[in-house]
C-alpha cells in the first residue's frame, strides 16, 4: 500500500466522496428526514471508524507496501485497510490487517505481539465507541513454514466474507486448512461458518474434514 493510497483512504474515510453534481428526483418532507437521518447516522460511524484506524496507524505506524507474509518480516503497523459492509446492512465496517510489535506500545494487547493480525471495526449510529467485531492473529512462524492467504469474497446474499486459507507441506502430505468467517446484521461480532482441512497423503489418497 503506498502512503498516499492509505492518506487518501483515510480522507475518504472522514470526509465521504463525491461524484460530481447529480440530479435528484422529488422526495417528500419524510423521505427527505429519513435522508438526512441515514446521513447523519453514517457520518457517526465513519467518524468512528476513521479514529479507529487512526489510533492503529500513530501507534503501530504503517507499511508503504503490502507483499507477501515473508516479505513483510521486518515491517510492523497497518499493512492494508478497506472499507466493507460485511452484513450487507447499508453500513459499513473498516477491515484492517496489521503487523504487530512485541512491546506494550498500543492498549489492545493482541497488537503487543510480533504476529500478523487482522481486525474488523463497526461502528455505532447512536455515537457509542465502534466495536472490534473481529480480532484474528496470524504467527509470523506458522506463514514462514506454510502458504497463507487472506481474502474477502462476495456471497450470493450480498454479505463479504472474510476467508483464511494456508497450504502446508509435512512428510510428504499436503495439509490444507480453511476457515471462513461471517457477520450476521442482528449481531456485532463475525463468526466462524465454516472450518474445516483437506489434502491427499503419501498414497495419495484425498481426506476432507469440514466443520459447519
Amino acid at each position: 500500500m503506498k502512503k498516499s493510497y492509505l492518506l487518501l483512504f483515510l480522507v475518504v474515510l472522514m470526509y465521504g466522496c463525491s461524484h460530481g453534481v447529480k440530479e435528484i428526483s422529488t422526495v417528500t418532507a419524510k423521505d427527505a428526514e429519513k435522508i438526512v437521518t441515514n446521513d447523519q447516522e453514517r457520518q457517526v460511524v465513519n467518524r468512528q471508524l476513521y479514529e479507529k484506524l487512526s489510533e492503529a496507524v500513530e501507534t503501530l505506524g504503517y507499511t508503504y507496501d503490502m507483499h507477501t507474509f515473508v516479505e513483510n518480516e521486518h515491517d510492523r503497523g497497518v499493512l492494508y485497510a478497506e472499507l466493507v459492509d460485511f452484513d450487507n446492512d447499508g453500513v459499513t465496517e473498516v477491515y484492517t490487517f496489521m503487523k504487530g510489535i512485541d512491546y506494550p506500545l498500543s492498549a489492545y494487547p493482541h497488537r503487543n505481539k510480533d504476529n500478523y493480525i487482522q481486525e474488523i471495526w463497526t461502528g455505532n449510529a447512536n455515537g457509542e465507541n465502534a466495536l472490534l467485531s473481529f480480532s484474528s492473529e496470524i504467527d509470523k512462524l506458522v506463514c514462514s513454514a506454510c502458504d497463507m492467504n487472506v481474502s474477502l469474497v462476495k456471497g450470493k446474499d450480498g454479505r463479504t466474507f472474510l476467508k483464511m486459507f494456508s497450504h502446508q507441506m509435512s512428510q510428504g502430505i499436503a495439509n490444507n486448512n480453511i476457515w471462513v468467517y461471517a457477520k450476521d446484521p442482528k449481531k456485532t461480532e463475525m463468526e466462524l461458518v465454516v472450518s474445516g482441512n483437506f489434502g491427499h497423503n503419501n498414497e495419495g489418497d484425498l481426506f476432507i474434514s469440514f466443520i459447519h
